[in-house]
């Protein structure tokens, strides 16, 4: 039976919270402390996801919509699937404008993916969410060694492009349910929000033309 929050909203229901917001809640990290989750903690990390003035101003917008879907899925939280499926197009259409035909004409997404790893128009250390991580596994990596318990440093160079790759696998896989329709919802909707925000940024970073 379909509930009522997924029917369509009356018109005195249509800027009431979706009840799913309820469940939600901001959590001081340092003092543990909580509260609930209000829409403006919801827009503030929306606005955070900012593309540079060197994308171009129709990828710019189209960005833009994403976040306004995600916005909106406030009101109606099912409003994520759609958000997240916008968001992939709006990296699959900064990925083309950016290669044109050099991938292939009319490559897909995982093509178009491929050819940017290669070419090294994007890696690792511009997606910001792989840093923090990266970074933080070393802190707790040299943290164990200095107190005995760790494997010795390892000085050998890092792969610049190893989440790079696992990117070319992964988004395909996550943005094709959303294209051929699902009823499922991710939890790591905000990550992929900052994935394709750095993604863009970074294949227009030098804006040169490709061959």
């Amino acid at each position: 039976m379909i509930n009522n929050t997924d029917r369509l909203r009356t018109p005195g229901q249509a800027l009431a919270p979706d009840e799913i917001q309820k469940y939600f809640a901001v959590v001081n990290m340092r003092t543990g402390e909580k509260r609930p989750k209000t829409f403006e903690d919801h827009h503030s990390r929306i606005s955070s996801f900012i593309l540079h003035e060197s994308v171009p101003d129709s990828i710019q917008i189209h960005f833009e919509v994403s976040k306004n879907l995600l916005l909106y899925s406030w009101f109606v939280y099912r409003f994520i699937s759609v958000a997240e499926m916008h968001v992939y197009a709006s990296a699959e259409y900064a990925l083309r404008e950016r290669i044109g035909d050099a991938a292939g004409k009319r490559a897909t997404l995982k093509p178009l993916l491929e050819y940017a790893v290669k070419h090294r128009l994007i890696d690792d250390n511009a997606f910001s969410h792989y840093v923090r991580l990266r970074q933080e596994s070393l802190e707790i990596e040299e943290m164990l060694h200095e107190i005995g318990r760790g494997a010795p440093m390892k000085s050998e160079q890092i792969d610049q492009q190893y989440y790079s790759r696992i990117l070319v696998e992964t988004i395909p896989q996550l943005r094709n349910p959303r294209a051929h329709g699902t009823n499922s919802l991710m939890p790591d909707t905000l990550l992929t929000f900052r994935i394709c925000c750095d993604l863009i940024n970074q294949i227009f970073h030098d804006n040169q033309p490709m061959t």
